[in-house]
């Protein structure tokens, strides 16, 4: 885990990419300075195994940081295996989402490969000198759940939809739990009247009876992202205990 892993796409040598992969190899410690800016609550930390540790009881929001070259090579931190014989980074969704952006940008998440369940990328195209490919940092879906969506007061659930509706995170389950390849196959949020606003990229509040108990949703908007936060409260429970 506390070294970065290399991976060469198919059809690459080791030997005439050898001096690339010194070059990279100092790398690691802005990795390590990456999960270590990330905590929510950030804390001194001495060494790698102190690093790790913390990580270990706090939690960070970030999986994987990684660079991917367009001569066919991939640095990914925390070290790792799992990748394929196949495995080539220019043909990833995160490469080609980075490719020729000259600032950070966001893609669309998806499952890992790694069991991390949803991850979100954090791209950027990188040059220098003789070197062209894309930087990247993905944020665990999970992280969030546990961090921020924990409901208060009358809320009894909240939820995190991309902008079709579909259901990407709630306050009530992990992605780890999702038996799901692809974004594609999430469930859709079961509200029509949430959908419709979601997919209409209009933020408010709804009053729903149908079905029974009635319930109130609140639509905000997560406007970097272009995704949406829902929360759901018994109608009951906000204008009183009496109330039908």
């Amino acid at each position: 885990l506390a070294a970065p892993v290399f991976k060469l796409a198919p059809g690459t040598g080791l030997e005439p990419l050898e001096p690339t992969l010194r070059r990279l190899l100092p790398l690691r410690a802005h990795f390590e300075s990456l999960f270590l800016d990330s905590r929510v609550a950030p804390v001194a930390v001495a060494n790698t195994d102190e690093l790790w540790r913390a990580i270990a009881e706090d939690g960070v929001p970030g999986r994987w940081a990684f660079v991917g070259l367009e001569a066919g090579v991939h640095i990914a931190y925390p070290g790792k295996g799992g990748y394929g014989a196949d495995y080539d980074p220019r043909k990833r969704p995160w490469y080609l989402r980075g490719r020729g952006q000259t600032r950070p940008v966001w893609g669309d998440p998806y499952v890992d490969r790694q069991g991390q369940g949803l991850v979100l990328p954090c791209v950027v195209a990188v040059k220098a000198n003789d070197v062209t490919g894309v930087a990247g940092f993905e944020v665990a879906l999970d992280f969030l759940q546990k961090q921020f969506m924990k409901p208060e007061g009358d809320v009894e659930e909240t939820f995190v939809l991309d902008s079709t509706g579909r259901v990407l995170v709630t306050s009530k389950g992990s992605s780890y739990e999702l038996d799901v390849d692809d974004i594609k196959d999430l469930p859709q949020f079961g509200n029509p009247r949430v959908l419709e606003r979601v997919r209409a990229a209009t933020p408010g509040v709804i009053v729903d009876s149908d079905p029974s108990p009635a319930a109130v949703f609140v639509v905000a908007p997560l406007a970097t992202l272009n995704w949406f936060f829902v929360a759901k409260a018994p109608l009951s429970a906000v204008l009183g205990a009496d109330a039908d």
